[in-house]
């Protein structure tokens, strides 16, 4: 957590007499961010890798220019949790018909982003095997150059408010149908606990769907999946119904404990649907 000294100036009414008040604001700053699947033809692609023509060059530009501004005018983050799918893989079942690169410079990709993101702390949690390794862990290579902890699930506090990541949730094809795979998370967490005298988990994150869907109680209680990184894929058009949020999540946790937090999503132009004139 960053301590920041707010120096405030008054002037009294009376005398005319300037006075200094410092106070320390400890609010906490969390991106949860989440699916890059960098090396995939419409993952987060840093300069370096992306393709200088065509329509891949207008989503690579936009994306990154989009997520570039907003990283930076949203920072600077205490705590990053990076919740799985860094990177796209071999791609096995389709050929690699939809990588840009190999493995080895997916994990450069990510490292690159993580880096850039610049946060004081770094979590991050596996993603799908297909993606990050069925019989590697290619992810634990992208925690080591970025000084990041790894694991399979992460349990931080910050400032008393206890909060769960895992990157696997079951998704919906129907809109209302996305709510119920969150209820069943916080059910599962709150059974871990009863009977016992451990805290409710307060924040519960789960990424994988690549949309954004959150419900809650009051500021004691949010359960969220995250917005995706990626903007399409050969399966997902042909195979998948719904919507993709693409973006990333601020949880802004005060010195108290209470939080909030907003979904920051992008309206790409080179994600809108294209119509044929007939």
């Amino acid at each position: 957590m960053r301590d920041k000294t707010i120096t405030q100036s008054y002037k009294c009414q009376q005398c005319g007499k300037q006075f200094q008040d410092s106070t320390k604001n400890t609010k906490t700053r969390i991106l949860a961010i989440s699916d890059f699947h960098c090396g995939h033809n419409y993952g987060l692609t840093p300069p370096e890798w992306q393709v200088t023509k065509g329509e891949l060059r207008d989503f690579h530009r936009e994306s990154w220019l989009w997520f570039m501004n907003a990283i930076n005018l949203l920072k600077p983050f205490n705590i990053a949790i990076i919740n799985g799918d860094l990177i796209d893989g071999r791609q096995e079942r389709s050929g690699g018909s939809e990588l840009l690169c190999g493995v080895v410079d997916q994990i450069r990709m990510a490292s690159e982003i993580i880096d850039f993101i610049g946060a004081d702390k770094n979590y991050i949690t596996r993603g799908t095997p297909y993606h990050v390794g069925q019989s590697e862990q290619f992810e634990d290579l992208i925690a080591d150059k970025t000084d990041s902890h790894i694991d399979n699930s992460i349990n931080l506090e910050v400032n008393g408010c206890r909060i769960n990541a895992r990157h696997k949730i079951g998704g919906s094809t129907i809109p209302h149908g996305r709510f119920t795979a969150l209820a069943k998370e916080g059910m599962w967490q709150d059974l871990a606990v009863a009977g016992t005298d451990t805290p409710k988990t307060n924040i519960i994150i789960r990424s994988h769907v690549h949309y954004t869907s959150h419900l809650g109680n009051g500021n004691n209680r949010l359960i969220f999946t995250t917005p995706a990184l990626q903007g399409h894929s050969d399966y997902g058009t042909k195979m998948c119904t719904g919507i993709v949020d693409y973006g990333f999540t601020i949880i802004d946790v005060e010195a108290d404990g209470t939080f909030t937090f907003k979904p920051i999503l992008a309206n790409l132009d080179s994600l809108k649907t294209k119509w044929i004139d007939g």
